[in-house]
């Protein structure tokens, strides 16, 4: 039976929510433009909001990605107990799954001041890119040079 209050059941937990509201905002958006049938926004806006989306969603990744690499750089080669390692791994993915999620989220609000299916595609490929960030035990504890014996101790703090 699974221990329900492993650090990395609990970051799991956190990646998934994450996960599962950006879908579920997708499904919303989708349903209530395809139902509620109102006056898109101008082109010229359409236009402005596909500019700024790849712009956020470019930098996004760019920034979270960058941050996450420096931050794990530094916990890996830290002299410090593997809580601690753990502890600035969550945070490092934190500040990238939030930077994802948002980038994510304004291209669902775009889409719904547009109803322009491109903006879904963008949020479509951020949501792929945001599956690939999930933080498997296993990746984890090769992205922290991880022995079996700190993962061990982990599990019983």
């Amino acid at each position: 039976m699974p221990d329900n209050t492993s650090p990395f059941r609990s970051l799991q937990l956190i990646y998934r929510a994450l996960l599962w509201g950006q879908i579920l905002f997708l499904a919303i958006a989708l349903i209530a433009v395809a139902t509620i049938a109102k006056k898109s926004a101008s082109e010229q806006l359409d236009r402005q909001l596909q500019v700024i989306a790849v712009l956020v969603s470019f930098s996004a990744f760019i920034i979270g990605s960058r941050i996450f690499k420096k931050k794990l750089f530094q916990a890996r080669h830290a002299n410090i107990s593997a809580k601690e390692k753990l502890a600035m791994y969550r945070s490092a993915s934190l500040i990238q799954w939030a930077l994802m999620d948002a980038a994510t989220v304004f291209c669902i609000v775009a889409y719904i001041i547009t109803h322009n299916f491109a903006f879904i595609a963008l949020a479509l490929l951020l949501l792929v890119i945001f599956g690939a960030m999930n933080p498997f035990k296993s990746k984890v504890m090769l992205q922290l040079a991880l022995s079996p014996s700190d993962v061990e101790s982990l599990q019983h703090s």
